[in-house]
C-alpha cells in the first residue's frame, strides 16, 4: 500500500511543533553510553529521521555526531552484551540502517558480523526474544550490507529452528520462569510461551520473513509454523481483545507495542505482506478491529511512549494502515494521534528510544512524512524492500 494516513492541517502543525520542541531539547542532551535503548545509538536514529523530513534544521548533523559516539563506544567501552536493545547488535542496527538509508556515512561493520556470527556458532547461551535474544540479532543480520549477514542469519534460523517447541498447532518458544520481567508471570511455574513483539512469537516474524525471502533454509517453514502457532492462540469472540498475554491465556493483554493487538498485528501484517499470505493480513485487520472496540469503549493508555503508550498506538496504526490500508487502522492511527500530541511530556521523560521522547518524536515524524518511516524495521513491525534481500534469487519484483 505505502500511504501514510494523511492527517494535515491543524493536528499536523501540532506534530511538528512537538517534534521541533523533542529534537531541541534531547539535541541538548548528551547520552551517558552508545545504546539503542538509551544511548547516542537512538539519538542518532531519530536526527537522522528529522533531518529527512526538516533538512533545513542542522540535524544530519547531530546525528552523524550521536552514530560516532555509539559506535566509538564499541571500542572504548564495548556494551556487555550483544542484544538489540542494549548491545551490539542494536548499535550495528542503527549504523547498517542509516547507511542504507542514505542518511549518513555508511560505516564498516564486517567486525560485528564477524564478532556475531562467532557467537551465533558457538556453544554461547542465548535466548530467542527480539529485546534481549537471537531475535534482535537476526533483526541486525537482515539489516547488514556485509557479505558475512547471509551467513549470521542462517546461522540465527538453525538455532531458532533448533530451540523450538514443535507440535501439531505450529512452533514457539518457551520463556523460562527466570527471564520472566512482569511480576503477572513470576508464578508460573513452568514459564510461559509469550506472545508479544518485545518478549514473544510474533517479533521474530518479520526477521524469519526476510530471511525466507533470501532463501534462507528452513525459514519459510518454521515462518509458517510460528503463524500457525500464533493465530491458534486468539480468544473467543467476544473478547475484549484478540489475543492474550501467553499461550492459553484468558485474560487480554494490553493495548500496546510490546504486548496485545496492535504490535502482534503490525507483526502479522508485516510478514503477510512480505510472503504474500493475504490470510495473515486479515488477522491483522480483525485485530484492528478488536482495538478499535475496545477504544471505543473507554481504553485507557498512560504512558506516552512508543512500548505500550499512545505514541506507540499511534505509529502502529499507522503503520497498519501502509500496510494493509485499512480505513479503521487509519481513523485509529489518527485518533491516537491527536492523543500523542495533546499528551504531557516534559522535560523529565527520560530520552530514550521505547518509554521516552526519542520514540515519542520518531513516531511523530512517520505520522506526517510521507516516505515510509523505515527506521520502524527495528521494532520489527515493517519489511524492508529490495534493498534487504536478492531480488534476482526471490523473484520478489
Amino acid at each position: 500500500m505505502g500511504s501514510r494516513v494523511i492527517i494535515g492541517g491543524a493536528l499536523e502543525r501540532a506534530a511538528a511543533a512537538r517534534i521541533d520542541a523533542l529534537t531541541r531539547e534531547l539535541s541538548m542532551r548528551e547520552p551517558q553510553n552508545g545504546t539503542l535503548q538509551s544511548g547516542s545509538a537512538g539519538h542518532a536514529l531519530l536526527f537522522a529521521y528529522a533531518h529527512r523530513r526538516f533538512p533545513d534544521r542542522g540535524w544530519d548533523t547531530v546525528a552523524q555526531r550521536r552514530l560516532d559516539h555509539a559506535l566509538a563506544t564499541l571500542a572504548d567501552a564495548p556494551p556487555a552484551d550483544p542484544w538489540l536493545v542494549s548491545g551490539l547488535s542494536g548499535i550495528a542496527w542503527v549504523a547498517a540502517h542509516l547507511g542504507r538509508e542514505r542518511l549518513v556515512e555508511a560505516p564498516d561493520l564486517a567486525a560485528v558480523d564477524e564478532t556475531l556470527l562467532g557467537l551465533v556458532q558457538s556453544n554461547w547461551p542465548a535466548h530467542y526474544d527480539l529485546l534481549g535474544g537471537l531475535g534482535g540479532i537476526a533483526l541486525y543480520a537482515c539489516e547488514s550490507p556485509h557479505p558475512l549477514a547471509s551467513s549470521l542469519l542462517e546461522a540465527i534460523v538453525r538455532r531458532l529452528d533448533a530451540a523450538a517447541e514443535h507440535s501439531s498447532r505450529g512452533a514457539t518458544w518457551r520463556t523460562e520462569p527466570a527471564r520472566l520481567r512482569l511480576s503477572r508471570f513470576r508464578e508460573v511455574a513452568d514459564g510461559i510461551l509469550d506472545l508479544g513483539v518485545a518478549h514473544g512469537a510474533a517479533g521474530l516474524l518479520t526477521a524469519l520473513a526476510t530471511a525466507a525471502l533470501r532463501g534462507t533454509d528452513g525459514a519459510r517453514r518454521l515462518l509458517d509454523e510460528v503463524t500457525r502457532w500464533l493465530i491458534d492462540q486468539r480468544l473467543p469472540p467476544g473478547s475484549a481483545a484478540l489475543f492474550p498475554w501467553h499461550a492459553d491465556g484468558v485474560e487480554p493483554a494490553r493495548a500496546g507495542w510490546c504486548y496485545g493487538d496492535p504490535g502482534i498485528a503490525a507483526a502479522l501484517a508485516a510478514a503477510g505482506d512480505a510472503v504474500g499470505d493475504a490470510s495473515w493480513l486479515a488477522v491483522a485487520c480483525d485485530a484492528v478491529r478488536a482495538t478499535a472496540s475496545a477504544t471505543s469503549s473507554g481504553l485507557s493508555v498512560r504512558a506516552a511512549g512508543l512500548c505500550h503508550g499512545v505514541a506507540g498506538l499511534a505509529h502502529l496504526f499507522g503503520r497498519l494502515y501502509r500496510t494493509t490500508g485499512n480505513a479503521e487502522a487509519a481513523s485509529m492511527a489518527r485518533l491516537w494521534l491527536e492523543r500523542a500530541v495533546a499528551a504531557q511530556i516534559g522535560p523529565e521523560i527520560p530520552s530514550d528510544l521505547f518509554n521516552g521522547a526519542v520514540g515519542v518524536a520518531l513516531a511523530l515524524l512517520g505520522a506526517i512524512d510521507e516516505r515510509d518511516p523505515s527506521w520502524d524495521r527495528v521494532l520489527a513491525v515493517s519489511v524492508g524492500g529490495a534493498e534487504q534481500f536478492d531480488v534476482a534469487e526471490t523473484g520478489r519484483a
